[in-house]
């Protein structure tokens, strides 16, 4: 008697893909082809991640995971996971992003200094 239930995990439609890289944050997306979880593990070494894995236990298709509070100008390595209703678990393989460097202050000039004043231009 059929279980009605799958026994392989959902595939990779597409992605995983990283956008909006900013110097704290990256948006990571993918699609699969059936409902399932959304998880990304991810770290600065390859193969070498975090504990935490940031998620969303919601059941979709279109996986979108934010991750936050990354430092500036690093590279992060990653996979993206995803598990459907029935426990069968799908894993990305491994790509990389780095975040946008933090911003610097250059060409600092101290112009038409007094007793009580000066000009600071950068």
């Amino acid at each position: 008697i059929p279980k009605g239930s799958f026994t392989s995990a959902p595939d990779l439609a597409s992605g995983p893909t990283v956008s909006s890289i900013t110097t704290k944050k990256a948006t990571i997306k993918w699609t699969t082809s059936r409902n399932s979880d959304s998880k990304v593990a991810y770290g600065t070494g390859s193969n070498s991640y975090y504990s935490e894995e940031p998620s969303n236990s919601t059941q979709v298709t279109d996986h979108t995971i934010n991750l936050t509070n990354l430092s500036p100008g690093t590279t992060y390595f990653y996979k993206t996971k995803w598990t459907d209703e029935d426990g069968n678990t799908g894993i990305s393989e491994e790509k990389s992003f780095t975040t946008a460097a933090a911003p610097a202050v250059s060409g600092v000039k101290a112009t038409d200094i007094s007793l009580d004043s000066s000009y600071i231009s950068f």
